[in-house]
């Protein structure tokens, strides 16, 4: 596989987690925006995006961010075109972007492990 393919299967793997999240959210915790979740159930989104951070960064580790930005463009997708009632929708992209961080978080434990396994 060339690199072209691979950080784009990064950005694949990406947008569908994101949008997978939002879409389940209701579902599993009982609330269309995940970070309302109470209980056990707020860890939902956190770990969700964590294992989102992970697995899209699995094709091509050292292009981790660019799964990142597939997981930050799937929710932002989900928000717009299924919880967008009026401007608060702009409100949802802003906090799945400072969450984004935990995804981050997660491409870097992929990145640090392929990096220090292959040398």
């Amino acid at each position: 596989m060339s690199m072209p393919k691979k950080f784009g299967l990064n950005i694949f793997i990406g947008f569908f987690c994101g949008f997978l999240i939002w879409s389940l959210s209701n579902s599993v915790v009982g609330t269309s925006e995940p970070w309302d979740a109470e209980g056990v159930a707020f860890f939902y989104y956190p770990l969700s995006l964590l294992l989102a951070g992970i697995l899209s960064a699995l094709p091509s580790p050292k292009h981790f961010l660019y799964g990142c930005l597939g997981i930050y463009l799937g929710q932002t997708v989900q928000i717009i075109l299924f919880q967008a009632d009026g401007p608060l929708w702009l409100i949802g992209a802003i906090y799945s972007l400072i969450f984004l961080l935990l995804s981050v978080f997660g491409g870097l434990i992929v990145y640090a492990i392929n990096r220090y396994s292959s040398t």
